[in-house]
């Protein structure tokens, strides 16, 4: 991959595809914009002067069609449980890498089985490469260095606004519940069924536990064996 590969951002019209196609615009870089709804991709393609392309996920061939002379996608249209399967055989077929943004660890799990597969097509498949994995293991890294004897990892953090797809995704999820490890093993368990008191910037908030999606087979479970969920912080009122 170079400055002058072709790639595509999928889902460009959604809160966080806008989010990258306006910085990677920025920065000089001119990916094509792609997604499923006609005026809003072709609107926001025309306001950065990018090529727009618009189908959606559901004939095989078509999406080949858009594919193949790129080299990489960043699949950004969730939900990734949806969407993941139908862009991925899209990419291996075609020979085109792969990257989301999915947090979902179902994603996560099924896109690891999928590495033999990548790997005879030739192509990088990277799934959660946006906000959930990238800022959490990365704090797992930087605390196992200055913590080294730690055996245990609890991460709480306070977020904004939650997109549409991230809403969509959470309401989806919420039957299936979260995991956590423990002795090893992925364990399943109800949304919230931790609270945890936490306190931060001098505000006390309630933390409740959720499912995120660190990698659950790499980075956390080598270097906290018994990590446990994520939280979220609840506002303040509520605490």
């Amino acid at each position: 991959m170079t400055l002058n590969s072709r790639w595509m951002i999928y889902g460009a019209n959604g809160f966080t595809g806008r989010l990258i196609a306006q910085e990677a615009r920025r920065r000089g870089l001119t990916p094509v914009l792609a997604g499923r709804s006609d005026e809003p991709v072709r609107d926001l393609a025309a306001t950065l002067e990018l090529e727009s392309r618009v189908f959606t996920l559901k004939n095989p061939s078509e999406v080949h069609r858009n594919l193949e002379d790129l080299d990489l996608v960043l699949h950004c249209a969730g939900p990734f449980s949806r969407t993941f399967s139908p862009m991925l055989e899209s990419c291996l077929a075609s020979r085109t890498h792969y990257l989301d943004i999915t947090g979902e660890y179902q994603v996560l799990e099924a896109l690891q089985r999928q590495g033999p597969r990548a790997r005879q097509a030739g192509i990088t498949a990277v799934s959660g490469v946006g906000f959930d994995v990238v800022p959490t293991d990365s704090v797992a890294a930087h605390l196992v260095h200055g913590l080294p004897s730690a055996t245990r990892l609890r991460l709480a953090f306070r977020g904004g606004t939650i997109s549409r797809g991230t809403a969509l995704t959470m309401l989806e999820g919420a039957p299936e519940g979260g995991r956590s490890r423990q002795g090893g093993l992925l364990v399943r368990e109800p949304v919230g069924v931790r609270t945890w008191r936490v306190e931060h910037d001098q505000v006390r908030y309630v933390a409740v536990s959720i499912p995120w999606g660190t990698w659950p087979r790499l980075t956390t479970p080598r270097v906290f064996p018994r990590s446990r969920p994520t939280w979220r912080f609840l506002p303040p009122g509520r605490s």
